[in-house]
């Protein structure tokens, strides 16, 4: 008999997790419903930010527990209710999917889910070259350029604008002592009623549901039974705050807020009480989402289904 034919050769691994540096400084083109192009200034270890184009600014200090927001007519402040986070932290929550040419370069893109929104990241060497998010009906793309990871950044760059009044808001302290953490264990199974809302004040009532293997999204119809809309890895919803990619950022007796860095998208964060889940928000530097749990049980969806 003729002999077998050779095995197909077995698919390159995939490539290291990336290490891109948490303060950096870097040119960035969105491209979405709303297109700008903006500076990103970003010095983690002393917890300060600030994203600018000729229009406007959004100044970050968390070691004051203050933000920003600055256009020509006006400066807005107000309060930081979290710790500084890891711009890149949702990279340790992806997953690799494989590698495609973007604006002719090879780029490895790495893929993560933490609510409704999910990020997918295009990386070369050790730079970010582009980001989608996709959150519901809406994707944003933002384009990086000049990108250069820093040990400090210029102190001055981060000087709160003289046309700013604090005076109404009060100075918090965002320090607090590391000890020893320990993240939240969600149930692997539960079904959790959700009211959600964006930034123009929409609202939309949500089912979201875990079977243990995957996470579901349903809405639930005039009829009474629940129309599954969206289908998300294991993990998704809430998962995400208790791996080592989430930081703790709020401590208060039964209450935790735990917070993961989007990039360009902002900051997720959720808010526990005796271990169950009670709000989400997703912070961009322009908009927000909220999530609000209004019952959550850690059992099988019970519902039909249309």
């Amino acid at each position: 008999p003729p002999p077998p034919p050779p095995s197909p050769p077995s698919p390159p691994p995939p490539p290291p997790l990336p290490n891109i540096p948490t303060s950096f400084m870097c040119d960035i083109v969105i491209r979405g419903t709303s297109p700008s192009s903006a500076t990103i200034l970003y010095d983690y270890n002393n917890g300060k930010s600030l994203q600018s184009n000729s229009t406007y600014a959004h100044l970050v200090r968390h070691d004051l527990g203050l933000q920003f927001f600055v256009d020509h007519k006006s400066c807005e402040s107000a309060a930081v209710t979290s710790a500084k986070v890891n711009y890149w932290a949702f990279l340790l929550h992806s997953t690799y999917i494989g590698r495609e040419v973007y604006d002719g370069y090879y780029v490895d893109l790495w893929r993560s889910e933490q609510g409704s929104v999910q990020t997918v990241l295009g990386v070369s060497g050790l730079g970010p070259v582009v980001m989608k998010v996709t959150s519901g009906q809406l994707t944003q793309e933002t384009e990086f350029f000049e990108f250069n990871g820093v040990s400090s950044i210029d102190p001055s760059n981060f000087d709160i604008p003289v046309s700013c009044n604090t005076s109404d808001v009060p100075l918090q302290d965002n320090t607090r002592s590391e000890g020893h953490v320990v993240p939240p264990k969600l149930p692997d199974v539960f079904v959790a009623e959700i009211k959600a809302r964006n930034s123009s004040g929409d609202t939309q009532a949500l089912t979201v549901w875990s079977d243990g293997d995957h996470e579901m999204v349903a809405v639930r119809q005039p009829s009474g039974c629940l129309r599954a809309v969206q289908k998300y890895a294991f993990g998704s919803w809430f998962g995400w705050a208790s791996t080592s990619a989430a930081v703790l950022v709020q401590q208060n007796g039964s209450t935790e807020a735990w917070a993961l860095g989007l990039g360009p998208a902002g900051v997720l964060t959720l808010t526990l009480v005796a271990g169950v889940p009670v709000e989400m928000v997703l912070q961009g530097p322009t908009a927000s989402s909220v999530y609000v749990v209004t019952n959550f049980s850690a059992e099988p969806l019970a519902q039909p289904l249309c």
